[in-house]
């Protein structure tokens, strides 16, 4: 009887540390399998897509950054044949093919909202990162509304990263005409928040764009310790990219299609898609009180998760005491 219980709970252990593991991948949202010109307004992979416009009409499409003499020049950048960004964080001749793009509304003025992308999850997410294209250098509107729910927990503005009193001033991004930045992502931490379940791009720019949405979910702690097992299609869409194993499937196609992030024209590494940052997920195991019997309460630090196998061995110790006492 014993050895079924410790059984039982190794693998629940197993399973709960598994299941913390899996929630922390960087995912990212390309929409290079749509069509120039195609509306979005649906669900992508595990994400609510949603748009608002001030006009009649949708103004959230999908737009090919390689065409040349379209409508929107500010949004032609690198063909992968002579056509270059003209500025911005990214490499200049980086393709970034097909981008979310928010189309000019006649009759605004310059500082007024265009349109607003919602994107809710199904899952709460800790970091949200993007590629922006064609952002003003002179857009104060623009911004990022991040909600826990119903509740606005954080802002921020996109400019905020390029003003030099701002804490997440980054003096790579370079905006103007034509210009393709990589916004490093924003974690809950930046907007003193825990947790964000939906995101919303409030845009100003006429013709501005998004590429490469990246989100890290982040899980509760103790649902994590509840978990008795994984589900099985928690590893259903595992796919191969770039040698590091990742979750998740590229949206509105039935194919594991990731993009791999490129660098930044300074030569700054950037993550690639499905991978994370150990600096980022790594915490040192708690220290096991000198005492099973009489443990001695922790100090009020961040709680972290216990390794399947450290469970188990404290529950058999445990078993085995509470055995030898009966006798």
């Amino acid at each position: 009887m014993y050895r079924k219980i410790i059984t039982a709970i190794f693998a629940g252990c197993i399973g709960s540390t598994t299941a913390y593991s899996q929630t922390n991948e960087l995912n990212v949202l390309h929409f290079e399998e749509l069509k120039h010109g195609q509306i979005v307004d649906q669900p992508l992979d595990g994400v609510s897509v949603a748009s608002t416009n001030l006009n009649v009409g949708y103004s959230i499409r999908a737009f090919d950054t390689r065409i040349r003499q379209s409508e929107y020049p500010g949004l032609e950048g690198a063909d992968g044949i002579t056509g270059q960004w003209n500025g911005g964080n990214l490499k200049h001749d980086i393709v970034l093919g097909k981008a979310l793009a928010i189309m000019p509304h006649e009759g605004l003025a310059d500082d007024e909202m265009r349109a607003a992308v919602s994107f809710e999850f199904s899952h709460p997410v800790d970091e949200f990162g993007l590629d922006v294209i064609n952002i003003a250098e002179d857009d104060e509107q623009s911004h990022i509304a991040f909600y826990d729910g119903d509740d606005l927990v954080g802002m921020v503005k996109l400019n905020d990263f390029i003003n030099p009193t701002k804490d997440l001033y980054d003096p790579t991004i370079e905006y103007g005409d034509r210009t393709a930045n990589r916004i490093r992502p924003i974690t809950a931490d930046d907007v003193d928040a825990v947790e964000f379940t939906r995101v919303e791009l409030h845009i100003a720019t006429k013709d501005g764009a998004i590429d490469n949405v990246t989100y890290k979910k982040a899980k509760p702690l103790a649902s994590v310790f509840t978990d008795i097992a994984l589900p099985a299609s928690t590893f259903d869409n595992e796919v191969e990219t770039s040698g590091t194993l990742s979750t998740g499937t590229a949206p509105l196609q039935g194919s594991s299609r990731f993009v791999v992030l490129p660098t930044s024209s300074g030569g700054v590494p950037l993550a690639a898609a499905g991978v994370s940052s150990p600096e980022l997920f790594e915490q040192p195991d708690p220290t096991p009180p000198d005492d099973p019997n009489n443990p001695i309460d922790p100090p009020d630090t961040p709680v972290v998760p216990i390794p399947g196998a450290a469970v188990a061995g404290l529950a058999l110790l445990g078993l085995l005491g509470f055995k030898r006492n009966r006798y």
